[in-house]
């Protein structure tokens, strides 16, 4: 898997795992303090499939979806051995926090503590995002033109930072319409059934105590609005001894983007936890 490192040669591993639709861009913002206190580890799990989708080889290239959740816990343990390391922190953004708690399940030992954004150990399926970005997907005439495009997702999709990214995921393989979905996004819910970390309840169940145990937490930072977390996974997950719920005010799932500084420093605090 790629990573890209930098920050403090001898201090503690901190992992960045970016959202399913991101990549390393994700974490750009954060480094400049991160790099102070971690040397940190940025990965790429999706590099192959964006590759493929930025040199369109086929129009299924760029529409196919394909994340190796097992396998990317499994990289985070190889390279924290590369680098000489036992453990190490992790923040992951998004749906990038599904890897986290993929990694804290399989490899609890590795599991120095970590953050993730607004995402939580069971299936999302009927949290207010997926219903709010399932819809803002069907509603859309991909027979628009570009200009006319922008403008329908603008009255639309009131929520900023989703309209950047649905229309990231739009494509005119032509030039002109109709467009077309990357990544599957037209099946949004296939495409999320279909990874193996949807619901990892259980898992989180079964290794709570241990990482209670060894001092390694997790936090869990929930949006107040348009969240990824039910209430229904809320309930269990505030049982959990290795999960902080933190409640942050005045944000959306996006909060990663909208409350960067607030995300820096949680990430920061993991190391006196």
């Amino acid at each position: 898997m790629r990573y890209e490192a930098s920050g403090k040669e001898n201090g503690p591993l901190l992992l960045c795992i970016p959202g399913m639709m991101g990549g390393p861009e994700d974490f750009r913002n954060f480094l400049e303090l991160w790099q102070q206190h971690f040397k940190v580890i940025v990965l790429d799990p999706h590099s192959s499939r964006r590759d493929l989708g930025l040199k369109q080889v086929t129009l299924d290239a760029v529409q196919e979806f394909d994340v190796d959740v097992v396998g990317t816990a499994d990289s985070m343990v190889n390279i924290i051995k590369e680098l000489g390391h036992e453990k190490a922190f992790t923040a992951g953004v998004s749906l990038g926090g599904k890897m986290v708690y993929d990694f804290m399940i399989r490899h609890p030992k590795h599991f120095a503590g970590g953050l993730v954004t607004d995402i939580g150990p069971a299936s999302f399926a009927e949290s207010e995002l997926y219903h709010y970005v399932d819809k803002s997907v069907m509603d859309t005439d991909m027979s628009l033109a570009w200009p006319e495009m922008k403008a329908d997702l603008a009255k639309r999709i009131t929520e900023r930072n989703l309209r950047s990214l649905i229309q990231t995921q739009i494509f005119y393989p032509t030039q002109k319409p109709p467009a077309q979905w990357r990544l599957g996004m037209k099946n949004f819910r296939e495409m999320l059934a279909a990874q193996s970390a949807d619901d990892q309840m259980e898992g989180i169940h079964r290794v709570d105590e241990q990482l209670a145990g060894q001092g390694s937490y997790l936090t869990v930072l929930k949006a107040e609005r348009l969240s990824a977390i039910t209430p229904s996974t809320l309930e269990p997950m505030v049982k959990l001894k290795c999960l902080k719920i933190e409640y942050i005010k005045d944000c959306s799932h996006f909060l990663h983007i909208s409350h960067r500084n607030l995300v820096q420093e949680k990430v920061v605090e993991l190391l006196s936890h």
